[in-house]
């Protein structure tokens, strides 16, 4: 509210925001940004919107008390090029991570000391600030209670016998950046095995074979994404089949793309969007039984 130029809280509730975000937009000159994210979770409703206050307070907002059904500026024809103008202000993707994202990293114990330490020399050189910079690869938490859940992580995996290879505390810039943090000597007692972690940590666990690795990777509710990496064509295979998640990256990182089925098993979700398979939810079987023939 405070980029748009809007008034703070007082007034505004159970009022359409849309003479407000024009006139702010026209005398700004900076799109209004909405989100469905409030702290560290997720709003899916194609009616809500999360809304910060220059003062610090938050709330949710119903468009359907909203007449003219204004949903969210990049979505408003109106806002087009203002928006296309002015694209550094609105969220990057991914950071923090987005729930594709590696949340556990296991590595083979042979190559895990020297893996570690080029992951910590490639952290090192992520620089944190404002997103909307040259040069910037990490940018805020959306608050900072955001953060201080992505650091009780780190607190909860160092009581248990975790070591911080880097990072591991908050930047200088703010209560809402936290460090780029490597975390080594992970086990799967900790919450890092077992959570998602919407911020900027990478623990590594060690496993001895393939068989363990499989394991390790499929014990969890969660089934949404997974990567691996192997240069045996038999291997690949192998793994890739015996993993239980509904996208499984093979040498790859990125992918999602619009021809492909996107979508997890599990506590991860049903159907898929993309691809032919996207339209299944949009379908209904009919069943004729004919007879008499």
């Amino acid at each position: 509210v405070e980029l748009c130029g809007l008034p703070e809280k007082s007034g505004l509730e159970g009022h359409s925001l849309v003479p407000q975000l024009e006139k702010a937009t026209a005398r700004r000159r900076w799109p209004a940004i909405t989100t469905h994210n409030v702290g560290n979770h997720s709003v899916r409703s194609e009616h809500w919107r999360y809304i910060r206050y220059a003062d610090g307070s938050e709330e949710l907002y119903d468009l359907r008390n909203d007449p003219q059904e204004w949903t969210n500026v990049v979505a408003n024809p109106k806002f087009t090029g203002i928006v296309r103008q002015h694209s550094r202000w609105l969220p990057k993707v991914n950071l923090p991570p987005a729930p594709g994202s590696a949340h556990r990293i296991l590595v083979q114990e042979d190559v895990y000391d020297e893996f570690s330490k080029k992951l910590q020399d490639a952290m090192g050189g992520l620089m944190l600030g404002d997103g909307s910079e040259e040069g910037v690869n990490v940018g805020p938490l959306i608050n900072e209670g955001a953060a201080n859940d992505v650091l009780e992580f780190v607190d909860d995996a160092v009581a248990k016998g975790a070591s911080v290879a880097a990072g591991g505390g908050r930047s200088d810039l703010g209560a809402c950046y936290v460090l780029p943090t490597v975390l080594t000597d992970v086990s799967t007692d900790m919450r890092v095995f077992r959570e998602e972690i919407f911020g900027p940590i990478a623990p590594l666990f060690r496993f001895k074979t393939e068989d363990e690795a499989i394991e390790m990777a499929n014990d969890t509710e969660f089934g949404l994404a997974c990567y691996f990496y192997a240069r045996d064509v038999g291997r690949t295979w192998r793994v890739g089949e015996a993993l239980e998640y509904g996208i499984v990256g093979i040498n790859e990182g990125i992918v999602s793309n619009e021809m492909a089925p996107f979508g997890g098993v599990k506590e991860s979700g049903n159907g898929r969007e993309g691809s032919k398979y996207g339209m299944d939810d949009y379908l209904e079987i009919k069943y004729l039984c004919m007879g008499g023939i």
